[in-house]
């Protein structure tokens, strides 16, 4: 999805038989541009955001959580989700994150 959102989701709009085009799914992406939405939130705030952080919209990096997070926490989720993020390629089938 980060390397190429225009087409990811367009095939999906095409996917679920939506009525919207190539010109409304780049639209709506430069709409959800990450950093229109760090400009957005510090200009309006977030008032969807789940903790009480300074920001939500952080750095929008692939993989930013693996050097983010501490070392604890990343072995707990790959122990909790190893299924899924094999499936999705974040982790090898050995275990290791790719």
């Amino acid at each position: 999805m980060k390397m190429k959102p225009a087409h990811v989701f367009l095939d999906i709009v095409q996917f679920l038989e939506l009525p919207y085009g190539e010109q409304e799914v780049k639209s709506s992406l430069a709409k959800c541009d990450f950093a229109n939405l760090q400009k957005r939130e510090s200009q309006s705030g977030f008032k969807d955001r789940p903790y009480k952080g300074s920001q939500f919209f952080r750095q929008g990096e692939i993989n930013s959580w693996r050097k983010t997070l501490e070392p604890h926490t990343v072995n707990r989720i790959v122990n909790c989700h190893a299924e899924e993020m094999i499936k999705h390629g974040y982790l090898a089938k050995d275990g290791t994150l790719v």
